[in-house]
């Protein structure tokens, strides 16, 4: 799990608190289900630069 500040390491420690023990494995996930968004935004940002392109929208 990465360190990305005190709120997210205050947010995983709740998660895994309020988790059983063996539901901790949902964080192994988590880092694909965020590079999945990343992804999706990517994506969505391209296209719809295309379709500006194409349409010569300003």
């Amino acid at each position: 799990m990465s360190q990305t500040g005190n709120l997210g390491r205050s947010a995983a420690l709740v998660g895994a608190a309020t988790l059983p023990v063996t539901g901790e494995h949902i964080f192994n996930f988590l880092p694909i289900v965020g590079s999945v968004l990343i992804l999706a935004i990517a994506l969505f940002s391209g296209y719809n630069f295309f379709l500006r392109k194409w349409y010569n929208v300003k």
